[in-house]
């Protein structure tokens, strides 16, 4: 049984420091200068995380001059990353298709959860209720991607810390998630200073579950996070299966052969 999972990944740092602004000096950062060096080095472990390297849409996009292209590859690269070196899931990309496919898919104990990618990023003084209504537009846009068998990864930057913006979250996601959504990750990218005045790349996460999800999560994916449980399907209009029988499940099955047929560099 697959699932669908949100997951989204938010450039939160300092001072409202953004650092998409300076990615040309980022990309090409020297030891001298300690703050965007320490993000170089990230930034080359999130690209080494994508799958079929000669091939990924993201490792093309990362030399793009536009910014919100740049700022959703280096979030779809986050996301591989995270699902590799934090959760411990296997990560393989699809091959390109004229399809809504997932971008990512992740194999949790040979269970395959499907993951599309996303970026988010709200002003900082922007008002909880902007917030939420950014939150829920970016998840209609996943929507066409999931249908049950996915995991959106959208990178965000809010104005205050992930568990600052926790209530608000949440309030969004009970609003915004229907039966095809099992559960929401989202992850935080933060730049600290350590005591001994050295930068590094912190990542924090909440996992928020669908208890109405038409496909749960599989037992113990999300260990080691901090999670939460809520009731999705409270949207007016929402649309999508109600229970395992309903369309979801051809999706579900085409997305399992899509994974073994067309997954670039082998099959799961």
């Amino acid at each position: 049984m697959a699932c669908a999972v949100l997951c989204f990944s938010r450039m939160h740092t300092f001072s409202g420091y953004d650092p998409i602004d300076e990615r040309a000096l980022i990309l090409n950062a020297k030891p001298s200068d300690p703050l965007l060096y320490a993000m170089r080095l990230q930034w080359d472990e999130y690209l080494s995380a994508l799958p079929a390297a000669g091939h990924h849409p993201a490792r093309m996009m990362f030399a793009t001059k536009d910014p919100s292209q740049f700022r959703g590859a280096l979030a779809e690269c986050m996301a591989a990353w995270f699902l590799v070196e934090k959760l411990g899931l296997r990560v393989v990309a699809l091959a390109p298709s004229k399809r809504p496919d997932p971008d990512l898919v992740a194999y949790f104990e040979n269970e395959p959860v499907f993951v599309e990618v996303k970026s988010l990023v709200v002003p900082p003084h922007a008002s909880a209720s902007h917030v939420t209504d950014r939150i829920v537009q970016r998840i209609d846009d996943a929507l066409p991607q999931l249908s049950g068998v996915a995991v959106i990864f959208l990178a965000m930057r809010l104005p205050r810390s992930l568990e600052e913006e926790r209530q608000t979250i949440v309030a969004a996601l009970r609003r915004a998630l229907g039966p095809q959504v099992s559960a929401v990750l989202a992850v935080e990218e933060r730049i600290e200073v350590t005591p001994a005045g050295f930068f590094r790349i912190d990542h924090h996460a909440l996992a928020i579950l669908n208890t109405s999800a038409a496909f749960p999560m599989p037992r113990g994916i999300f260990d080691g996070l901090r999670q939460v449980k809520v009731e999705g399907g409270h949207r007016r209009g929402s649309t999508g299966p109600s229970k395992e029988g309903d369309c979801i499940m051809p999706r579900a099955a085409l997305l399992r052969r899509s994974a073994s047929e067309r997954i670039s560099g082998g099959s799961p």
